[in-house]
């Protein structure tokens, strides 16, 4: 996007030749200095802009097909999901499931959390222990 962006505008000096081609007879001081532009280079970053966003809105709109919630940037969802129960040991050793952890339903420390253990897809609305 940069490289198409410079090529859009440009520097462009512009200097004065008689009609016979020669340079002036009489000394110019350096000519005229400008700005030119690209209509074609213009249209390109257009395009690709319009394109990356529509790219951007179509990708926003694509749900999550693990289960696991959209936890954004929350430290304590993050936390949370990412304390294991204290019988889990060597979960980084094998591949892990997200979820309520069914072992500990109907406890005081029922969890959703990542684990190697069987769990469930949470109900909306249920509390866990923190």
């Amino acid at each position: 996007m940069h490289y198409l962006v410079s090529q859009c505008l440009f520097i462009a000096d512009v200097v004065a030749l008689s009609a016979s081609g020669d340079p002036p007879s009489i000394d110019v001081d350096g000519g005229l200095l400008t700005l030119g532009y690209s209509p074609p280079a213009l249209l390109c970053v257009t395009v690709v802009a319009l394109v990356a966003f529509l790219f951007l809105i179509g990708l926003s709109d694509l749900r999550n097909p693990t289960g696991l919630p959209i936890m954004r940037s929350c430290s304590g969802v993050i936390a949370a999901a990412c304390h294991r129960p204290r019988f889990d040991v060597g979960a980084y050793q094998e591949k892990v499931k997200w979820g309520v952890v069914v072992a500990l339903e109907g406890t005081a420390e029922a969890q959703c959390c990542f684990t190697t253990y069987e769990v469930r897809i949470p109900v909306e609305g249920e509390e866990f222990f923190a």
